[in-house]
């Protein structure tokens, strides 16, 4: 998933700013093209995320003994029409729910990587540490600033209607239950409603990113430092 997101990320705002109409040089609209840069990568993921979620599933809830009846349970067992549906709406909620992770973690990375050197150089912050910092630092606002969607989906998950479980795959259906369950938790418990569990979600991602970022960016100076 990390692996999707930074390489997709730098794959794209490489293309993004090698545009003719886009001035590389400038760092506000290069930071611009980052947004939609990381929607995309957290996108493309999900096409290979989507359809082995549900196998691994099967076996850690003890549904099927073995990778070949996992497989059979979640793709021969039902109907071609159930499959589809299944693949479709999981891929639908995992785009609305990956789309917010990836337009703000590697975008705050970098602004933190662009504009705090100074700034931590001058209390002699510890310059082989300041990657760990800055993916901390993006990891936590990142689980605040996606809070909101995941509130949204944990309990449209919860309420889930089982009547349309024989329906077709139908995307406003699923549109009209986020806007079901949004208008609930406001009419319920007001915006501060969506803010619940938001200082844990960002405890959460933030030692996973400075890990995953420290480490990254550790072996990309090792790389460049052996090819030289």
């Amino acid at each position: 998933n990390a692996g999707f997101l930074m390489a997709g990320f730098n794959f794209l705002t490489r293309q993004a700013v090698g545009l003719p109409f886009v001035n590389g040089n400038d760092p506000n609209l290069k930071f611009a093209v980052m947004i939609p840069s990381g929607i995309l990568a957290m996108t493309s993921g999900a096409f290979t995320r989507v359809p082995f979620s549900d196998i691994s599933k099967q076996v850690q809830a003890g549904l099927a003994k073995d990778l070949g009846e996992a497989i059979s349970n979640v793709y021969l067992k039902p109907t071609p029409d159930q499959v589809w549906k299944k693949l479709a709406t999981v891929f639908t909620l995992t785009v609305i729910k990956g789309a917010p992770f990836g337009a703000f973690q590697c975008l705050i990375y970098e602004l933190l990587k662009d504009k705090t050197p100074a700034l931590l150089e001058s209390i002699n912050f510890p310059i082989a540490l300041e990657p760990f910092l800055w993916g901390g630092c993006a990891g936590f606002c990142t689980g605040y600033l996606t809070n909101p969607p995941d509130v949204i989906l944990t309990r449209m998950a919860v309420e889930v209607d089982q009547g349309d479980a024989d329906e077709a795959f139908n995307l406003g259906s699923i549109l009209a239950r986020l806007n079901k369950a949004s208008q609930k938790i406001i009419d319920e418990e007001g915006y501060q409603g969506f803010l619940k569990g938001g200082w844990e979600n960002a405890i959460y991602f933030a030692p996973e990113a400075m890990l995953w970022f420290g480490v990254y960016d550790l072996l990309k100076e090792v790389t460049l430092a052996f090819n030289e």
